[in-house]
């Protein structure tokens, strides 16, 4: 389940534009019950940043990756559009 993390985590640094930079991170309420704690667990043992989490209905989180607001949202059964990158978790 977590293998893309460690890619998702350098791909929101490098578009963050810091390495020292904290990731931030949408999630649904859907995913806080078995995918988002995995996530903040693998984070918390690594040298990855802070990470800042905000909860959001999945319309709002994929608002706040195209905005720039969040660099990371978690929500189901999205199947992607342009301008999105996605990956299953």
């Amino acid at each position: 389940m977590l293998d893309g993390l460690d890619r998702a985590a350098a791909r929101a640094r490098r578009d963050h534009g810091a390495a020292a930079a904290p990731i931030r991170l949408t999630y649904t309420a859907s995913t806080a019950y078995d995918a988002l704690p995995r996530i903040l667990d693998r984070l918390a043992d690594g040298p990855s940043p802070d990470v800042v989490t905000s909860r959001a209905w999945s319309v709002q989180a994929l608002e706040d990756v195209r905005s720039g607001a969040t660099d990371i949202a978690l929500v189901r059964e999205f199947l992607g559009e342009p301008g999105l990158v996605t990956e299953v978790i």
